[in-house]
């Protein structure tokens, strides 16, 4: 049993890359950031018609897909390496017991990803196109509709 409970460093790999994704997003969001600032000093000095809303809600993306990756890789961390630790010290949304718990904080942290990501389609779309409703067709639901189907079965996952 002890040479099988080896394997799980393989999953060091999995760790050491998520984390790397996740530092990757971050510096991407920060990048994101500098070039909306950049935009919005530009507009202010030259009065051009810029949506500065865009490049904001980029970075946030970008953000929120590097917190996915962080939580992801300090989950499987805490559930392979360090089991027997003081979670006293950790903060609560690190108080992962089982893989059950990871994934329900995964599935709550990819909803509110997937929430932010549909509102900055829909700026990015009416941005270039116009209006709300001259820019959007059905397509623009189905973000919403999986929204709602995952937030359904997470609560129907919680209830059991």
């Amino acid at each position: 049993m002890k040479n099988l409970l080896k394997i799980r460093y393989l999953f060091l790999i999995a760790v050491i890359f998520t984390l790397l994704n996740s530092t990757f997003f971050l510096i991407s969001g920060v990048i994101e950031s500098i070039h909306g600032f950049e935009i919005f000093f530009r507009k202010l000095v030259s009065g051009e018609k810029i949506l500065i809303g865009i490049y904001f809600m980029e970075a946030l993306d970008r953000f929120l897909i590097a917190f996915v990756f962080m939580i992801f890789g300090l989950g499987i961390w805490k559930l392979f390496f360090v089991k027997n630790v003081d979670a006293k010290n950790l903060p609560d949304w690190l108080q992962i017991e089982s893989f059950k718990d990871l994934k329900v904080l995964l599935w709550e942290t990819i909803m509110v990803t997937l929430v932010v990501f549909t509102i900055s389609l829909i700026v990015n779309t009416t941005a270039m196109k116009g209006s709300v409703t001259d820019s959007l067709n059905w397509n623009a639901l189905v973000l919403p509709c999986v929204i709602l189907i995952l937030s359904v079965s997470l609560y129907f996952m919680r209830k059991h």
